[in-house]
């Protein structure tokens, strides 16, 4: 499935710790990979948040949002 940062969010919290949580803080950069195995029941996350141009994601310090903001910002808009 091809999904939002926030729905990932959402299945991914759900998977790990059951229906009522959500992690809202979790990175999910674009075009990232997420891997849930879901059987009987089970759902098992294989991968979060795997990004074929960073696997590493070394030179990461800010969010994807705060990156928006950013350029955002530098444009003059706000």
């Amino acid at each position: 499935m091809v999904l939002h940062g926030g729905v990932n969010r959402a299945l991914i919290s759900r998977a790990l710790a059951g229906e009522s949580a959500f992690f809202g803080r979790m990175e999910q950069l674009p075009a990232c990979i997420n891997i849930i195995d879901v059987g009987a029941g089970e759902l098992v996350v294989r991968a979060v948040n795997l990004a074929p141009t960073q696997w590493l994601h070394q030179h990461e310090t800010m969010t994807t949002m705060e990156k928006l903001l950013a350029q955002y910002l530098r444009a003059g808009v706000a």
